[in-house]
């Protein structure tokens, strides 16, 4: 491929120039910052200050500071509530100097201090992006889901279709499905399978959430067309145990444990993780779909009844060995991930459509390999390297005959048929095999702290195949091996003028490559059945952007950001599914044009030191073209996803924050979005939906929380929480607004209420947490009034050590 040879060469001239500028006799000075416990020390500053280089530690105390030249240096470390230490450091011609470094509390002004400085989430919140962090360690002790938390995010809705284990769509400013991509620690978390999907995780495994809207920065390496959800789990470089277990209405249990044990003198690690998942989800239902026929009229009747078939269960496990703080390496790490879910599928698209033993089961196994070492060669290149590689097997049983009603009850029967496949599909005992590969490599050269490079190139490859014993004639296509190729690559640079003006700068590649097969039905000796053929595809774009910092006055940020981005197929839209989904090879990228701007205060003056707030408000737009959208076709019950939609969006977002004494604490956000149909013509002529807003797509959505925290309440270094969400969602249609009688179909505007307690002790060494999610168990839906669970309460013990 010709980008893929210029890129190889652009890192080959990089290389070369970064050994040159090795020779400039500067150096790294790094280590790590300590109280005289030995407890780390976050958020320091430390400097020399002859030279005017400094550096904050990092959660876990350490730093670097870069660009030090040969020769003896005072260096300083401040930090509020510490006496001020002074120390000299030798540099004489070592790539790195261990430099480690220990603080004296100052007893007679720690109780008069409060400690400043920003954090990793302060950072990436007052980037050039439109990003909204959130932050977990508030929130680790309550028994509550990352779907939940996100959902109370300026501008994101989370659509389930059910209880736990359901199908769920994220919308981020208004673009939603597969646009969207989610990240672990900044490496795609599809290639994992879906029992290591992002509900799945309990929240005390992560350290905060990044959710990245629209534009995303170029490092992902990813065609997210709508926006990034990157999970970012704890990284301490210390030892630590962390054990949840929780419980809660419909019968489910969540359990979760990681870890980490470290060799101190070598700095050889072991880390272990695993959760477990479990619901019966037998909540209560009733309304539109959920009946039965009346025995004397045989007339449809609504009843209100417990879903019966639709337990879920997932479960994961991890481990990972490596090593941190060497010579040769910052960090390396070779890990095992191993997940699992199994589904009973309770309805189809609708709740008219009742099944009682279709089932689904996916399973997936993935080796992979980390490595990171900052100022390589002793330059200024950083480099970063993941591979890994994905097994991954889905498998559909669909062999009864029998119809259910939502009374439980066998119906009738159909022996030629399925559940799922009634009609048409016939039964179905599929199992699809994936195995992927991804390598992914980072590198940023940095000039000085004004001028920095950065190239990112990714390579992704699916190849699937299958098997289903009772494939009658309804598909050939996984007997044909296929496969999917993308490669991704990147790059950018990032420059400061006037000390005021932060740029980021870019371009990208796009390329896709497709081996597949189109089906045609022949009649022959063995009747009448499908043929696979084989076909080929490949396209090649690329796309640009660029992102803006401009800090207007202290705690005042102005942000803009733009970009023409592309969303390359996955491979059930090209390859299928050997099910319900064709086959499509010819396939288009999505298209859009992203613009975001957004204006952040920080610590508001309110008068009083007590009191503190913070306000963003964000404006977007969107320029979709070619979007992808599943069709059905014919009359054989499957179809398969075509080009067919154009979209521009809209949108305005205000999102505030506001804490009283850091004990009080107050938040709430709104997001008004337009997502309009943009095809004015059809096939058959003028778009009679041209220019409306989506159907079954929310456009008004508001939350909110207030909490209190109580700290050394009964007895010392305990803490005490309580608090109330809200969350709000202004009804929408179903269908088209502009068609139909007055009395359209719509989904209700909806109020859902969750309240909850927290108390832990030894300084969160033990919690106990309570709560209740809607609290007045209202009737709530996401999708086609696909019903959700009503009051649920729930209780949550957790260890960490």
């Amino acid at each position: 491929m010709l980008f893929t040879r210029v890129f190889l060469l652009l890192i080959f001239v990089s290389l070369f120039s970064f050994y040159t500028v090795a020779q400039d006799g500067h150096f790294e000075v790094k280590g790590r910052i300590t109280e005289e416990s030995g407890l780390s020390v976050p958020l320091a500053n430390i400097f020399i200050d002859s030279l005017n280089i400094g550096a904050i530690s990092d959660i876990d105390g350490y730093y670097i500071l870069k660009n030090v030249p040969n020769g003896t240096h005072k260096v300083s470390v401040r930090y509020i509530g510490y006496i001020t230490g002074n120390r000299t450091v030798s540099v004489s011609g070592k790539n790195i100097t261990a430099f480690d470094f220990t603080v004296q509390e100052d007893v007679q002004s720690v109780s008069e201090t409060t400690i400043s400085g920003k954090t990793k989430a302060q950072q990436i919140q007052e980037s050039g992006f439109t990003v909204n962090v959130i932050e977990l360690k508030d929130v680790q002790d309550r028994e509550v889901t990352l779907n939940q938390l996100m959902t109370q995010t300026a501008g994101i809705r989370v659509r389930e279709s059910g209880g736990l284990g359901s199908n769920a769509n994220y919308s981020l400013d208004g673009m939603s499905g597969r646009s969207v991509r989610f990240f672990i620690d900044g490496i795609p978390l599809d290639r994992f399978g879906s029992a290591y999907g992002v509900n799945n995780f309990p929240v005390n495994l992560i350290d905060r959430v990044e959710i990245y809207k629209g534009v995303v920065p170029p490092q992902f390496g990813s065609d997210a067309l709508g926006g990034v959800i990157n999970l970012v789990t704890k990284s301490k470089k210390q030892k630590y145990l962390d054990v949840s277990y929780s419980f809660g209405s419909f019968n489910t249990h969540r359990g979760a444990v990681s870890g980490r044990w470290v060799h101190d003198s070598s700095n050889f690690y072991i880390d272990v993780q695993a959760f477990h998942n479990y619901s019966k989800n037998n909540y209560w239902v009733w309304g539109n779909g959920v009946e039965v026929a009346d025995p004397n009229t045989g007339r449809s009747v609504s009843i209100k009844t417990r879903r019966f078939h639709d337990a879920y269960r997932s479960s994961s496990g991890k481990i990972g060995i490596g090593f941190f703080d060497k010579k040769w390496a910052d960090q390396v790490n070779i890990s095992f991930v191993g997940a699992g879910n199994f589904k009973e599928i309770q309805h189809g698209t609708t709740m008219a459509s009742v099944y009682g033993e279709a089932t689904r089961k996916d399973i997936a196994y993935a080796p992979s390999l980390f490595y990171t070492k900052k100022r390589l060669f002793g330059t200024g290149l950083d480099f970063t390297l993941y591979s890994s590689v994905s097994l991954l097997e889905s498998s559909i049983v669909d062999t009864s005959s029998r119809v259910y009603d939502w009374s439980g009850k066998v119906v009738s029967e159909h022996p030629q048929n399925s559940e799922i496949g009634r009609g048409n599909n016939g039964k179905s005992l599929l199992t699809l095999n994936s195995d992927n590969w991804f390598q992914q490599i980072n590198l940023a050269y940095v000039f000085n702290e004004n001028h920095k490079i950065l190239a990112n190139y990714t390579f992704d490859l699916t190849k699937r195949d299958g098997e289903d014993p009772l494939i009658g004639s309804r598909t050939a296509s996984y007997i044909v091996p296929q496969n999917l190729r993308k490669q991704i690559a990147s790059l950018a640079y990032e420059f400061i003028t006037w000390k005021k003006f932060e740029h980021s700068v870019w371009v990208k590649n796009y390329d896709l490559s497709v081996n597949s097969v189109y089906e045609t039905y022949i009649t022959d000796s063995l009747g009448y059945r499908p043929v696979a053929n084989k076909i080929s595809g490949h396209t090649n774009n690329f796309g640009f952007g660029y992102a803006l910092k401009y800090n207007v006055k202290d705690n005042y940020i102005l942000k803009l950001s733009a970009e023409r981005s592309y969303r390359l197929p996955d491979a059930e839209e090209v390859l299928g599914d050997g099910l319900f989904v064709r086959t499509n090879s010819n396939l288009k990228p999505e298209e859009s044009i992203n613009l975001n701007l957004g204006f952040l205060m920080k610590n508001l003056p309110l008068g009083n030191e007590k009191n503190k707030m913070d306000v963003e408000v964000s404006g977007f737009f969107r320029n979709v073209d070619n979007q992808i959208l599943y069709l059905l076709q014919g009359t054989l019950g499957s179809g398969k996803y075509e080009n067919v939609a154009k979209v521009k969006s809209y949108g305005v977002t205000v999102d505030a924050r506001y804490t009283y004494n850091g004990k009080l604490r107050i938040k709430g956000n709104a997001t008004f979005q337009q997502p309009k149909d943009w095809n004015e013509f059809t096939s058959t002529g003028k778009n009679i939906t041209y220019k409306d807003l989506l159907p079954n797509t929310p456009y008004l959505m508001a939350n909110g929380e207030c909490s209190y925290t109580h700290k050394d309440l009964f007895l010392d270094k305990t803490e005490f929480i309580v608090y109330w969400e809200t969350q709000y969602v202004h009804q929408f249609y179903l269908n088209w607004p502009s068609l139909g009688s007055k009395n359209k179909a719509y989904i209700p505007t909806q109020l859902v209420n969750n309240i909850g307690i927290s108390y832990s002790l030894m300084s969160g060494r033990y919690s106990l947490s309570a709560g209740i999610q809607n609290v007045f168990n209202e009737q709530v839906y996401d999708n086609y009034l696909l019903q959700k669970p009503g009051r649920a309460f729930s209780v949550k013990a957790r260890i960490l050590i």
